[in-house]
């Protein structure tokens, strides 16, 4: 479903989707989040995109990079959060 949503938000939706799953799924293999919290990470990241309309490479490779930042801070959080 989080991937149909941002191929119809169009733009770099797509690119910070694949961007925060990375990360996400990481997270999960190194031990740091659940299995079940994969998709919180991605949908919570998904939340800060920017809307942005991407028209040069740089403009994509921006979008993976806030994308990964956002990932990587609520995979964190979530991680200091488990009980």
């Amino acid at each position: 479903d989080l991937a149909y949503q941002a191929g119809r938000i169009g733009g770099s939706a797509p690119a910070w989707l694949s961007a925060a799953n990375e990360i996400a799924v990481e997270s999960f293999l190194a031990g740091g989040v659940k299995w079940n919290q994969i998709a919180s990470i991605i949908e919570s990241t998904m939340q800060h995109h920017d809307g942005q309309i991407p028209t040069t490479v740089d403009d994509i490779l921006e979008a993976d990079r806030l994308a990964r930042v956002w990932a990587t801070k609520i995979s964190a959080e979530m991680k200091e959060n488990q009980i």
